[in-house]
């Protein structure tokens, strides 16, 4: 048995990580306490975490083992898990897609170049609630349009 130094309770030794300099070889305080403490400090530097994991993603041997397990059985299911959940978490952005591609193919819609600079496009929907009513950008203007804040 155990008292832990942050909520004061007494404890089994199980119920403490093991900690190989403390002079019983458990830490002092408690795995729930741990837990607790780790949580909120992971809250207070969120911003900082999801920059780093941000640009971890970006390394090379990252971006290319993502390419390589898309090539994969497991990497195609696990693509097409992905898109059919966000699909129904969605259902407004899919359909609005849909429809433009729809009056692409028939030719009611004309793909145009990026409006900022000109080079090839792809759609941007201001408002889902008008399907056609597109802006269109090249990938570099559309992921920035992205980036910026919502304003209301």
């Amino acid at each position: 048995m155990k008292r832990c130094f942050r909520c004061g309770k007494t404890k089994a030794l199980s119920e403490f990580y093991k900690h190989k300099r403390m002079g019983d070889g458990h830490l002092g305080k408690c795995k729930d306490c741990t837990k607790a403490d780790q949580h909120a400090y992971y809250r207070s530097r969120i911003q900082e975490y999801k920059e780093y994991n941000r640009a971890r993603a970006m390394l090379p041997h990252r971006v290319e083992a993502r390419k390589q397990y898309l090539r994969t059985d497991a990497g195609r299911a696990a693509y097409a898990k992905a898109h059919a959940a966000s699909s129904a978490k969605y259902p407004e952005r899919t359909k609005a897609k849909q429809m433009l591609a729809n009056a692409v193919r028939d030719r009611r819609v004309i793909p145009l170049p990026c409006f900022v600079c000109g080079a090839k496009a792809q759609a941007h929907h201001p408002s889902y609630s008008q399907p056609l009513d597109v802006v269109w950008l090249c990938t570099t203007h559309h992921r920035e349009v992205h980036k910026m804040p919502l304003t209301a």
